[in-house]
């Protein structure tokens, strides 16, 4: 993956239309947030999450964040480099060029599938506690 040549966009200021400017810089991620977007648990994903969600491929990734419209940060696994970028510019991005109803459509299959994996786990603790209280009752009736 070429890394952009641009290497850090980050600003005192968010650039996603409709914020309240008032930055706040979180220590964690060492990004500038806004009061109302909140940083907090999944504010950022990965470039291949982004890809895998919402339907970018990787060269208009790295067009947005050239273009100075998606902020990123560079991380690396076993030597392999990948972006960090914030969910809510990569939504915004998508908003943009598919619109909305196709950005909606996305969310919902992403928040779907999240569904279907929790199920999938409970259904697994489900069947182990049963499991579990099956065995306690015949030790305390036998």
């Amino acid at each position: 993956m070429p890394i952009p040549a641009r290497k850090w966009a980050l600003s005192n200021k968010t650039t996603t239309p409709g914020c309240q400017e008032q930055p706040a810089l979180n220590r964690r991620t060492g990004w500038t947030t806004t009061i109302k977007n909140g940083g907090g648990r999944g504010a950022t994903l990965s470039d291949k999450t982004a890809r895998k969600e919402y339907g970018l491929t990787e060269d208009e990734i790295i067009d947005a964040i050239n273009a100075g419209s998606l902020d990123y940060r560079v991380g690396s696994v076993y030597g392999t480099p990948w972006f960090r970028l914030l969910r809510r510019e990569v939504e915004h991005l998508v908003e943009v060029r598919r619109g909305r109803p196709y950005l909606d459509e996305r969310r919902a299959k992403a928040e779907l599938a999240k569904v279907d994996a929790d199920l999938t786990r409970l259904r697994g603790d489900v069947a182990v506690l049963e499991e579990r209280r099956s065995k306690l009752l015949a030790e305390l009736s036998g």
